[in-house]
């Protein structure tokens, strides 16, 4: 569970600060700094919903014990660390599902209306956010791009995106850390090795 969430760590630090740092508005230093805060916070204050999901939410008349538990772990940990190795992005809540489905189908038991709802999100949030990211650019960004061109306060409009750039990406290491780090939690949690808060502490520092 440690391993994995080092890999979530890895895999989340460049989420949530990538273009603070890509854009110069972040050293590499802080945005580590900022990222190892932020993700412990986001998970102690924030992660316990989702560790009842991961948990074994999703699974219909069946306990995680410590076995089994291991085994989604194991299942989750390898492709992030595949993807991590070659510097590729991956969801650590897709293959933590996928693992925990496959578990499911094993034993004979999955809740398939959570699972389909939690399948519609994924189709659905990431073209939201795409849509949202175009149409923001587009109307917005185009036009504030102009204005900086021509503005005599060119430094203080550059001062502005750098904090809303660091604050956005601290506040992305926050919600992160109350998501990603339940998916190295749950598990441990439902097979009662650790008590939710422990299990999250440990998972939010690793």
């Amino acid at each position: 569970a440690l391993a994995f969430a080092v890999n979530i760590g890895a895999s989340g630090t460049a989420a949530a600060m990538g273009e603070a740092y890509g854009s110069g508005a972040a050293k590499r230093w802080l945005a580590l700094v900022l990222v190892a805060v932020c993700a412990p916070l986001g998970a102690l204050l924030a992660g316990q919903a989702v560790v009842k999901t991961v948990g074994g939410g999703l699974l219909s008349g069946h306990t995680i014990d410590q076995s089994v538990a291991l085994v989604i772990l194991a299942s989750a940990v390898l492709p992030l660390f595949l993807a991590n190795l070659r510097g590729i992005p991956l969801s650590t809540s897709e293959v933590t599902v996928g693992a925990i489905l496959g578990v499911g189908l094993a034993m004979g038991g999955l809740d398939w209306r959570k699972i389909i709802l939690v399948m519609i999100s994924w189709a659905i949030l990431p073209l939201l956010a795409f849509a949202i990211g175009a149409l923001a650019h587009r109307y917005l960004g185009i036009r504030f791009e102009k204005s900086m061109a021509y503005s005599r306060n060119h430094l203080r409009f550059r001062q502005a995106l750098t904090v809303l750039l660091i604050g956005g990406g601290a506040y992305t290491a926050f919600a992160a850390g109350s998501n990603n780090a339940a998916n190295a939690a749950g598990p441990l949690v439902n097979a009662g090795i650790l008590s939710a808060f422990n299990a999250t502490l440990l998972a939010g520092l690793f």
